[in-house]
């Protein structure tokens, strides 16, 4: 799919994301997804997030709110968590993905570029969002964190103003590419601003 638009809908109490950009596994497939629009929607009380990425190019995600995302135990498993109770996030090839001008708040977590490919292009902007009351219920370190940053490759993090959270910005060990933070407005996090492990 290509040159789409989904505004001004709302999602809830959906099994997995409200909605999930997914292409084909490669570009070399020809089934790439390109040029998305996600613009005013709602999500809460998702299985997984508001709106998510993968394997696509792209895509803006823009003046979307999304709440109440929680971790759900899997059944038999305590401690095992079966989702990432994410506002928005991308995985695997989302690259040229902006995330602008959103506001996620009262969720597990904030804003999650999860793992990626390591020949993946990236460059990931997440920009002007506005995101509060992240915190962690499960007990992971990774829980709780405003804009974590495990994947993806030429990060762009600025202009976000975050405040109420476990964590404000977390980078997970990765290799390669390139991390810029700028002009990003913390109050009241509870353990750190940024983190590097």
């Amino acid at each position: 799919a290509d040159h789409v638009w989904v505004v001004d809908s709302l999602f809830y109490l959906c099994s997995g994301d409200g909605v999930q950009v997914r292409g084909g596994t490669a570009h070399a497939d020809g089934l790439l997804t390109h040029h998305i629009y996600l613009g005013r929607n709602i999500g809460f009380l998702n299985r997984q997030s508001c709106l998510w990425a993968k394997y696509c190019e792209d895509v803006v995600m823009s003046q979307n709110i999304a709440t109440l995302m929680r971790p759900v135990e899997e059944p038999g498993s305590p401690g095992t968590y079966l989702n990432p109770a994410v506002g928005f996030g991308a995985q695997y090839d989302a690259t040229r993905l902006v995330i602008l001008g959103n506001v996620v708040y009262n969720c597990e977590n904030g804003i999650k570029l999860a793992t990626y490919d390591a020949s993946t292009t990236g460059d990931v902007r997440i920009v002007g969002n506005k995101i509060y009351n992240i915190h962690g219920t499960v007990g992971s370190a990774q829980w709780g964190t405003a804009i974590t940053l495990q994947g993806g490759k030429d990060r762009f993090v600025g202009n976000n103003t975050i405040y109420d959270v476990d964590y404000g910005i977390q980078s997970t060990p990765y290799t390669g590419g390139s991390i810029t933070v700028f002009n990003n407005i913390f109050m009241l996090t509870v353990t750190q601003d940024v983190l590097w492990d």
